[in-house]
């Protein structure tokens, strides 16, 4: 299961890769070697370990890039070295869009689905049975509830969606004050 899912996941991370690269060659509209634009997408991403596993894992996306037309290099002297310097072509230029469309609309029903995830597993996590509970709250049950927040949002993607899963996690929590101080004032007033 774990080799599926391995697989699976290079497979998205080098289609993901394949766009990142040809957009930034795109909006710069310069040539760039490898090494530069990996340090492009650092700059623009983080850690770049998301999309190379290593330094040098660049290049066979470059080259797979290049075999399909959507990328060439020109080679240059630097420094009494030979450096490829990479462009996006016409057909990659064309291809694009296409691309970009496909990431957003794919990003939006992405983000739906670990909203609605993301907001059943609040729901869950914030049921309590009234009843079971005599006296305190009882800190495990809170220090449960906090390691399943704190799983749940490791094991999302990417910084967006924890974002999002955290903003939701605050609105959630808001609403339990809200509900928490109903029922306090209820208790008052008995």
């Amino acid at each position: 299961m774990k080799d599926e899912v391995t697989k699976y996941y290079k497979k998205m991370r080098r289609s993901f890769s394949h766009f990142i690269i040809l957009s930034i060659l795109n909006a710069e509209n310069v040539e760039i070697h490898g090494y530069e634009l990996k340090k492009r997408i650092e700059a623009e991403f983080g850690d770049t370990k998301e999309f190379f596993e290593t330094d040098s894992s660049i290049y066979p996306v470059l080259t797979d890039l290049k075999k399909k037309g959507l990328l060439d290099f020109k080679e240059r002297i630097v420094s009494g070295r030979t450096q490829k310097q990479y462009f996006i072509t016409d057909r990659g230029r064309e291809v694009l869009p296409d691309m970009e469309r496909q990431y957003m609309y794919f990003n939006t029903k992405i983000k739906k689905f670990f909203s609605e995830l993301a907001e059943r597993g609040l729901k869950i996590s914030f049921q309590i049975n009234l009843e079971e509970i005599e006296g305190e709250l009882d800190d495990k049950l809170l220090n449960i509830t906090l390691y399943d927040l704190k799983q749940a949002i490791a094991n999302l993607p990417t910084k967006e969606m924890k974002k999002k899963y955290i903003e939701i996690t605050k609105e959630k929590i808001s609403i339990l004050q809200k509900e928490i101080k109903k029922i306090e004032k209820n208790l008052k007033q008995r």
